[in-house]
């Protein structure tokens, strides 16, 4: 597939020069990734715990998985794929940095739309602030679906269209393309900030606003249709909207934004 018919070919160029969490290396990343997002670690934990068979769709760099692969029991199995080949190579790069794991990671490209692993193969899917950014949203939640086995759980976090850090990112990107009619260029803005991490403050929040080709975000009625043919066995808003607002991790609130989705495929699918 070459660029010019890869819808995604743009996003892998986006997340190759801006990876998320930043450039840094892994301890970085890591302390970086859970001071903003204090809930991660337990949520990835309680993950880890029930299933020994994790499928990872957009690993990044890595940080939950190698995470999840401490916490997986001897035996168990992780695979990680993203569609930046930039990250994936600082994935295996922070693995070799780290010592001895239970669960020795599998970090490989791949495209959330069109998933290299066979059908009805993988107990568990788990996807954190990743599928909104297909280019078909219901493509990729089709292929969660393919690749678990009848009776296979998946985790999606997705985000909420109404919160307040989504609202900001609505009124930045309504910002560029006013902007973008004015001078008439494309992604003014973004060129102004590409480059410009400052990964120690907003990680690639700010860049992501501005440069990432494709954002979804989805209110309740939507999560419910999109994943109509899942079992869903949970439905909650997670996260604030302030980095370090939320030192104790508890992030469930009304106001979050994201979506978290717990699915089950139907055991009889």
């Amino acid at each position: 597939m070459t660029p010019e018919t890869d819808p995604l070919a743009e996003t892998r160029t986006f997340w190759n020069a801006s990876p998320c969490s930043g450039q840094s290396g892994f301890t970085t990343r890591y302390r970086q990734r859970y001071a903003v997002e204090p809930w991660i670690p337990s949520f990835v934990k309680r993950i880890a715990a029930y299933h020994s068979d994790i499928l990872e769709v957009g690993c990044g760099q890595g940080t939950d998985g190698l995470l999840m692969c401490q916490n997986l029991p001897p035996g168990g199995r992780y695979v990680g794929v993203d569609y930046s080949d930039v990250s994936v190579a600082q994935a295996k790069a922070a693995r070799a940095e780290l010592g001895a794991f239970p669960v020795e990671p599998e970090f490989r490209v791949g495209n959330a739309e069109q998933l290299d692993i066979p059908d009805n193969s993988v107990e568990c899917v788990y996807s954190l602030g990743v599928l909104h950014h297909t280019a078909d949203d219901r493509k990729a939640f089709a292929e969660v679906r393919r690749v678990l086995r009848p009776g296979g759980f998946a985790y999606i976090v997705l985000y909420r269209k109404w919160s307040a850090k989504v609202a900001i990112a609505k009124a930045l990107r309504g910002l560029q393309r006013f902007v973008d009619r004015i001078t008439g260029t494309e992604r003014t803005l973004y060129r102004m900030v590409q480059g410009r991490h400052m990964e120690r403050v907003f990680g690639t929040m700010l860049l992501e606003c501005f440069g990432v080709p494709y954002m979804n975000w989805y209110d309740r009625a939507d999560m419910y249709q999109r994943f109509r043919n899942f079992d869903i066995l949970a439905l909650y808003p997670m996260g604030y909207n302030i980095p370090y607002m939320n030192p104790k991790g508890d992030a469930r609130n009304p106001l979050g934004y994201f979506w978290v989705i717990e699915l089950r495929k139907p055991p009889a699918a």
